[in-house]
C-alpha cells in the first residue's frame, strides 16, 4: 500500500474538506464559525497547514452531516474484518496521542470505535 507522506496527507485532506465546503455553498467564515476557530485557521486547514485532530475531523464531518471516513485521503484495501479493526485500531492509537483531546471526549471515540469494530 502507498502511504503518502504527512504533507501530503494533509493537503489532499485540506483539499476534501474545501471541496465539501464549496460543494455546500459554505463560506470559510461560516465554517469557522460552527467549527469555533478563526477564518485564518480554516484558510490553513483547507492548504494543509493545519493538522486537525481526529476530533476536530470527526466533527468537521458531522457539520457536513456526513461519514467522516469521507475526508479521510487515504483508503485502507484491506478484505473483510481485517480492514475493519486495523483502521479501528490506528484511529484509537491517533486519539491516544492527542494530548488536547479531554478524557471525555478521548472515551467518546474510543467508544465508537469499539462499537464499529464489532
Amino acid at each position: 500500500m502507498n502511504i503518502p507522506s504527512a504533507e501530503k496527507f494533509y493537503e489532499e485532506l485540506g483539499g476534501l474538506i474545501k471541496t465539501e465546503r464549496l460543494t455546500r455553498k459554505i463560506t470559510q467564515d461560516d465554517l469557522a464559525y460552527q467549527l469555533d476557530l478563526t477564518r485564518a485557521s480554516i484558510i490553513n486547514l483547507e492548504k494543509g497547514r493545519h493538522k486537525p485532530s481526529v476530533y476536530q475531523i470527526i466533527i468537521i464531518a458531522k457539520y457536513f452531516n456526513m461519514d467522516y471516513t469521507k475526508l479521510i485521503p487515504m483508503p485502507i484495501n484491506i478484505p473483510g474484518e481485517e480492514k475493519k479493526k486495523i483502521a479501528s485500531a490506528d484511529l484509537s492509537k491517533m486519539v491516544s496521542d492527542q494530548g488536547e483531546v479531554d478524557s471525555s471526549t478521548k472515551k467518546t471515540i474510543q467508544d465508537f470505535l469499539s462499537a464499529v469494530n464489532k
